[in-house]
């Protein structure tokens, strides 16, 4: 059935519990062949090729929910890191970082809630101390 594990969140290391399980898996072949034959037997009133077509529906629709699961859960409720959108644009991915705590600053339902761990940065000494050293750039 549904894998869960224990994760650490790579940027503010907040523990928390995901779904392992990306795509279908034989349970879940196992569970859409099943409902496949009771919905071809109730509605066909027989076992008909039409059954094959429900079957294949009843994958596709099980994998969406399956991957629409794991890529919610993905994405960390402390701090809005998201490792999948980091590995395609990290500029991007620290940009919804960055909105994430300015709301979680203003909204009223994260004040007791406890202080984030997140990473500090101090400038080397002669650095100048914006952020432009962390943007890549082109040749």
């Amino acid at each position: 059935m549904a894998r869960v594990k224990n994760v650490y969140c790579a940027f503010c290391r907040s523990s928390r519990r995901i779904y392992t399980s990306r795509g279908v898996g034989a349970v879940h072949l196992v569970g859409g062949l099943i409902w496949s034959v009771i919905f071809t037997m109730g509605y066909f009133r027989e076992m008909d090729f039409r059954g094959v077509f429900v079957f294949l529906v009843t994958l596709g629709v099980s994998e969406i929910f399956l991957r629409l699961r794991w890529r919610m859960q993905i994405v960390c409720p402390h701090c809005g890191f998201d490792p999948v959108l980091y590995l395609k644009n990290p500029e991007q991915a620290a940009a919804h970082v960055r909105v994430f705590l300015e709301r979680r600053q203003a909204s009223p339902d994260f004040l007791l809630a406890p202080r984030l761990n997140l990473p500090a940065y101090t400038p080397a000494e002669g650095e100048n101390n914006t952020m432009d050293h962390l943007l890549l750039r082109g040749p």
